[in-house]
């Protein structure tokens, strides 16, 4: 008899394991969803740092200090969201 309730207990921890990771891949699976949502919202951000660059590129007569000066002010989403928002080429 002690027999069969070690091949129980032997079950029992291997049942654990595998709880152990289908919570583990399940909290994985959602951490992941969570970053590619972030990923997505970043790409539809209108005033992204992608098209702020784009933008700049886009102008004549800069220096590459400029753009470079340029990268670190568009690290602020309000100072990104102010250039976008000039209607001219001219700055």
């Amino acid at each position: 008899m002690d027999k069969h309730d070690t091949k129980r207990g032997k079950k029992q921890k291997r049942g654990a394991n595998d709880d152990f990771h289908e919570k583990y891949l399940k909290l994985k699976k959602e951490e992941i969803d969570r970053f590619a949502a972030i990923e997505d919202k970043k790409l539809e951000d209108p005033y992204s740092i992608n098209k702020c660059i784009t933008a700049i590129e886009g102008l004549e007569g800069l220096q590459l200090g400029d753009m470079l000066m340029a990268s670190d002010i568009f690290k602020c989403k309000e100072n990104r969201e102010v250039f976008l928002s000039y209607s001219t080429n001219e700055l």
